[in-house]
């Protein structure tokens, strides 16, 4: 079973055949090809998408957006200034400014691993095709098969050829033909 996601349909073919025979109680498997139609007659039958990957995206973007901002805040009090010269100067940072710093650093790698986090399993996630339980689907078959070429069909047959046989032989043994054996009273066949 395959979904088609533009037509919202799943496609699912048919690759075997469980029966059960009524006389037996035997269970007859076989390999068939075919595939199931819907009840608007096309090929598959019509689902609900269900893609789960949008709340995945939604906190990836958000934790991408907030460790941007930790970002743009760790850089902010920069310690370095640089002259139209060429020439670059350190500034002493306060403790608070170290501080801060260091938290929005932490802060940002935090929320980019948030953001990868949430990255990965929006990749992991497939969508899906729900089908709903209960609805009439026709069965279509692309190539014929036989339900004779059963086991227990094969053993009832030779066991009934058997007792045909022995029944043979004993009309035989009788003296009468078969054939009159099983004709109505009062006729005989003609040689």
């Amino acid at each position: 079973m395959t979904g088609d996601i533009s037509s919202e349909r799943a496609e699912i073919r048919i690759e075997r055949l469980s029966c059960v025979e009524q006389k037996t109680g035997e269970v007859i498997e076989l390999g068939v090809k075919g595939y199931l139609a819907g009840s608007d007659s096309k090929a598959g039958q019509r689902g609900r998408l269900v893609d789960r990957t949008g709340p995945m995206m939604r906190n990836a973007a958000v934790g991408g957006f907030l460790s941007g901002l930790a970002g743009f805040f760790s850089q902010s009090q920069n310690p370095v200034t640089f002259f139209p010269s060429g020439i670059a100067e350190t500034n002493k940072m306060s403790a608070n400014a170290l501080l801060g710093q260091g938290i929005s650093k932490g802060a940002g790698n935090a929320l980019e691993k948030y953001a990868d986090f949430y990255i990965k399993r929006a990749e992991q996630m497939q969508p899906v095709i729900e089908v709903t339980a209960g609805q009439k689907v026709a069965v279509v078959f692309t190539e014929g098969f036989s339900l004779t070429d059963s086991v227990t069909r094969q053993a009832i047959s030779k066991v009934n050829d058997q007792e045909r046989y022995q029944q043979i032989q004993a009309i035989e043994s009788e003296g009468t033909k078969p054939v009159d054996a099983w004709l109505p009273k009062g006729e005989t066949s003609n040689d």
